[in-house]
């Protein structure tokens, strides 16, 4: 027999009742126990096969289940009347047409549990499709509000005076003419370049032959004072250059490991990164001018400038930017995480959308109280989330006041988590810095082999001097760049009040 769905608590009292009607006909018929036993078995046996069948297919197996007991009780009330039938037939045919009538009417509840459960299916399956819907209608808000902001904005700039778009067409003239003139001056100059590269043999510089040409450049721009008036960037070109120093970089100081020499600062590289793009020591000038203006407008403001210019002084190491990369990947990842479990039913492609006019707009308290609380420890994520609903409440939209909702933008969600990140990095390290400069007097950010050792006496550690330079100059180039060495001795682990922390907490924790 197969396993059955039935419980045995629900065949028992089917299978005793079953064994008194078998009782009752041995006393008149004696011969009909064994048939009455076989046709108990074959029936069982049916009602549990069936139902087993129905297992995977059936929309409402409860209700199957429940079904299959009620054909077994009414086989036991099939065989009563049998039974009476031998006694007074009048009396089985009542009781016969009363258990066929219960059958009835249990079939017709059964089919209307069946409706009510396919209702409130549909329903739910409704809801759930508003839900989506609402959300939908209120991306394309979102997104209709967005052209229709930018609408008007091409509309402010094509109604634009002829007199302003005469004006305009004349400083172009004018800044043109006097960048053609700077080329024709320049020009000499710029052939002259070009042929000693030729004559070198070859179009790439070298690490070494890069890093000599522009010292000879830092040194002439540094005497130079054109008096020209330095040029404003924008933030967005401040950001953009920023970033093709970053990625410019990473190949240099990959190309200084290939080749065993030693890679250069920030500051350094800065130099000769503008030296191998424009190569005339003018523009040199008027771009170090420009970066530096740039740099010093931006930094109070944003958090990317913020840490270009704290790598820039030797206050901050160059891969700390891995972190804000981190941040950036982790917050998006957090904010579709929170969306997916706030709205289970979405689709991907409708989460993505969603995601992506919450990265381009704004985000609610319960949604960046959450990024936190899953980024940070209890003391930080306490910290931010005042900070953040400080400055949320502080740039109150009328729309948000009206709808009581505090809402903070997620770039400036963003932005605050980075600033938190590299001003906590920064005092991290700060008691570092102060021993570094005992021995870095001239701020360059860069210690030779010598001055590494001194160093590390300073911090205590001399014992380690010989490990830890062949950890931080492999090559033994004998220069060791701020970076490097801030690298370096946070990953070098010491014991301290019981635990194994790098040289760099150590003094923070003293200091503090």
């Amino acid at each position: 027999m197969e396993e059955s769905l039935i419980s045995t608590s629900d065949l028992e009292p089917i299978s005793n009742n079953y064994e008194q009607i078998k009782a009752l006909f041995k006393k008149k018929h004696p011969e009909a126990e064994a048939v009455l036993a076989q046709a108990f078995e074959k029936t069982v046996s049916q009602i549990i096969h069936e139902l087993n069948a129905k297992k995977n297919t059936s929309d409402n197996l409860r209700a199957e289940i429940s079904q299959a007991k009620c054909k077994l009780w009414g086989m036991c009330g099939e065989k009563i009347c049998a039974y009476i039938k031998t006694i007074d037939a009048g009396a089985s045919k009542v009781l016969l047409e009363i258990l066929n009538q219960q059958q009835k009417i249990l079939k017709e509840n059964s089919g209307s549990n069946e409706a009510m459960q396919a209702l409130e299916e549909e329903l739910t399956k409704t809801k759930q499709e508003m839900d989506q819907i609402l959300i939908a209608a209120e991306t394309l808000e979102n997104t209709a509000r967005s052209l229709r902001e930018e609408n008007a904005k091409l509309k402010d700039r094509v109604n634009g005076t002829p007199e302003d778009l005469e004006a305009q067409m004349q400083q172009l003239q004018e800044e043109n003419e006097k960048y053609l003139q700077k080329i024709i001056s320049l020009s000499k100059e710029k052939a002259e370049s070009c042929l000693s590269k030729e004559t070198s043999g070859g179009s790439y510089a070298t690490p070494k032959a890069t890093r000599e040409k522009t010292r000879e450049n830092k040194k002439s721009i540094s005497r130079t004072n054109s008096g020209s008036t330095i040029k404003d960037l924008t933030l967005k070109q401040l950001k953009e250059f920023i970033e093709e120093i970053y990625t410019s970089k990473e190949k240099f100081d990959q190309k200084c490991i290939e080749t065993h020499q030693a890679k250069e600062t920030m500051e350094e590289y800065m130099y000769s990164y503008l030296n191998q793009k424009y190569g005339l020591k003018s523009l040199i000038q008027d771009w170090i001018s420009a970066i530096v203006k740039a740099v010093e407008k931006y930094e109070p403001e944003d958090p990317d400038v913020l840490l270009f210019a704290k790598i820039l002084r030797h206050q901050i190491e160059e891969n700390y930017r891995k972190v804000f990369q981190e941040v950036r990947k982790t917050s998006l990842q957090l904010l579709k995480i929170h969306l997916k479990n706030k709205f289970p039913y979405m689709q991907e492609k409708a989460v993505k959308e969603l995601l992506n006019t919450k990265t381009e707009g704004e985000l609610e308290e319960e949604e960046w109280k959450s990024i936190v609380t899953y980024m940070y420890n209890q003391a930080d994520s306490e910290y931010l989330q005042s900070l953040l609903t400080e400055h949320a409440e502080r740039n109150l939209t009328r729309a948000s006041k009206i709808q009581g909702k505090t809402t903070l933008s997620y770039t400036n969600f963003v932005n605050l988590l980075l600033e938190f990140q590299v001003t906590g990095h920064d005092q991290l390290l700060e008691p570092f810095r102060e021993k570094f400069l005992m021995i870095d007097t001239d701020n360059q950010g860069i210690l030779i082999t010598k001055q590494f050792s001194e160093l590390l006496a300073v911090l205590d550690i001399l014992e380690e001097n010989e490990r830890l330079i062949k950890f931080v100059d492999p090559f033994d180039t004998g220069k060791i760049t701020f970076s490097d060495c801030v690298s370096t001795l946070l990953s070098h682990q010491m014991e301290y009040k019981g635990n194994f922390v790098s040289i760099i907490y150590k003094l923070y924790s003293e200091k503090h």
